[in-house]
């Protein structure tokens, strides 16, 4: 029933009607009504509000420790953190097979 709801409806850039057809689709399976289905849209979208401020919670967090690193460990992570060691042996095994090519 709800993978046929797109297919019920006439094609148009109208997406609220189609949105509602699900609701519909999903009030009809799942035999509730149209408040406990607005109450669970409204219960996700909250958590998933909490979850993101979490989020930006941790990373401010972790921005804030960087600033507290030595210039040393700070260089050094970012090192690691754009694989800059990892570039140089890529474009170096590049070169010596292209050197052993050209050997050949």
């Amino acid at each position: 029933m709800l993978w046929k709801t797109a297919s019920r409806l006439s094609p148009q850039k109208d997406a609220r009607r189609y949105w509602e057809a699900v609701d519909d689709s999903v009030v009809a399976i799942t035999n509730s009504s149209y408040q406990e289905l607005r109450n669970h849209k409204q219960q996700t979208i909250d958590a998933a509000g909490e979850v993101g401020l979490e989020g930006i919670s941790y990373w401010a967090s972790v921005k804030q420790d960087y600033h507290l690193l030595s210039k040393e460990v700070a260089i050094s992570k970012l090192i690691k953190s754009e694989k800059i060691d990892q570039k140089i042996d890529v474009i170096a095994k590049a070169i010596s097979k292209v050197s052993q090519i050209l050997d050949a």
